[in-house]
């Protein structure tokens, strides 16, 4: 660059690198934060979050793309939701869609039944979670246990609502591929 020494430019470079670390961090911690503060909406409500599904503190990232953001049962096991989880600046778009791959299906949002069916399909947390509780599996492919999924917002501490709520049945594909993934473990 003219006009700048190397000394100058390598003090930009990596002020400009610390600006970018340091907004992933803050960006984490809003995730972090409406997880938490989802995560104990539920628990007030009587739902367990399986330890495999707690939420971890920054720096660690959450689960990201491809996994369930959560599942919480229900004090009787009667009902299983699946969350979606919005946190600080983040919020619920309808209108924007995620491809299906391991449902097979069209493009669906988060927080439809279809969306919830294909992360709980690629997130080797849930077959693992079923493997290990196969009452509450046979209980939900009979239909004795319901499932949900939930869309939640926390802009700020103490602020969490929840934006969208629907119960699905599973469909017989999703249960095939579960079965599937279950017996693979």
């Amino acid at each position: 660059m003219s006009g700048v020494s190397d000394r100058e430019l390598d003090a930009l470079e990596q002020a400009a690198e610390t600006a970018s670390s340091g907004r992933s961090g803050v960006t984490r911690l809003a995730e972090y934060a409406g997880e938490r503060g989802e995560e104990q909406m539920l628990n007030r409500e009587g739902y367990r979050v399986p330890d495999a599904f707690h939420s971890v503190p920054p720096p660690v990232r959450g689960p990201g793309p491809g996994h369930v953001d959560d599942l919480a049962v229900s004090p009787r096991g009667d009902e299983v939701v699946i969350p979606e989880y919005k946190g600080g600046t983040a919020a619920y778009d309808p209108s924007k869609t995620y491809a299906l791959d391991e449902l097979g299906a069209p493009p669906a949002a988060q927080g439809t039944p279809d969306y919830a069916m294909d992360r709980m399909l690629q997130d080797e947390r849930v077959p693992r979670y079923f493997h290990d509780n196969p009452g509450l599996w046979e209980s939900v492919k009979d239909g004795r246990t319901s499932l949900r999924t939930d869309v939640f917002e926390t802009p700020g501490p103490g602020r969490t609502s929840r934006v969208r709520t629907t119960g699905f049945s599973p469909s017989p594909d999703f249960i095939a591929k579960m079965e599937q993934n279950i017996a693979g473990l």
